[in-house]
């Protein structure tokens, strides 16, 4: 381990060479330096210790708890660095400014093709069915927009259109679907069974059901029973 060192700051690089004493320490010339104690680390600012000891690491640090940790760990970068071939010292390179993700692309509107049955079912009126069938069976069908716009919930969420057509319509009401793809959309149509030009008139809705209130019982109040006289002993 060295005693004394030689140190040459650049703004680019630090080199340090060791010696054993300090008598073997040759006159510092244009930015160099001659240090025979840790002490006299005291002197130098924070940065410039800070630019020595990162001068050996592959992590840079940017402070130092205190002062005097300071002079001791640059001392002790001076020992790895006595001998050795100026190190660069790097700027750290700013991160790459992440490239915008491309918008995904649209995802393709499957084709919906589903066969009539062969006994249609009336849809309730007012449901949310009949509503369908009345814009599938509109001269012209209806845009696949149109029926996601007018099938929302009742919090504004889109419902699973697809889900609705095939089974709500479809499987439980015997319609069938064709479809025609446009430029811009998709329009689907009624198709009803062989020898059925319109769909069926839909149905009343069930009025509910009264509920059945039951008569009330009066609580039924038992007389006081009548106490026994005890007979007298003679």
């Amino acid at each position: 381990m060295s005693k004394a060192f030689l140190v040459t700051l650049t703004e680019n690089s630090v080199t340090a060479v060791g010696y054993k004493t300090a008598k073997e320490l040759p006159e510092p010339g244009e930015n160099q330096y001659a240090l025979t104690s840790p002490d006299e680390l005291a002197e130098w600012p924070t940065e410039t210790l800070i630019q020595v000891f990162n001068t050996t690491r592959r992590k840079p640090v940017t402070k130092f708890a205190n002062k005097q940790v300071a002079i001791e760990q640059t001392w002790a970068a001076l020992n790895t660095l006595a001998g050795s071939v100026p190190q660069p010292i790097t700027p750290k390179a700013e991160a790459a400014p992440k490239a915008a993700k491309a918008p995904a692309a649209p995802r393709p509107i499957k084709v919906v093709e589903i066969d009539p049955g062969t006994e249609l079912k009336a849809a309730r009126r007012g449901g949310k069915v009949a509503m369908l069938i009345d814009m599938l069976s509109a001269k012209g069908g209806a845009t696949w927009e149109a029926l996601q716009a007018a099938t929302v919930s009742k919090h504004g969420n889109p419902v699973d259109l697809r889900g609705w057509l095939r089974v709500n319509l479809c499987a439980d009401h015997v319609y069938g679907l064709s479809t025609k793809l446009t430029d811009t959309s998709m329009i689907l149509s009624l198709v009803y069974p062989d020898g059925v030009k319109a769909p069926l008139e839909h149905r009343e809705p069930t009025p509910p059901t009264p509920p059945v209130r039951k008569p009330k019982v009066e609580p039924v109040v038992e007389a006081p029973k009548a106490k026994a006289k005890k007979a007298k002993k003679a």
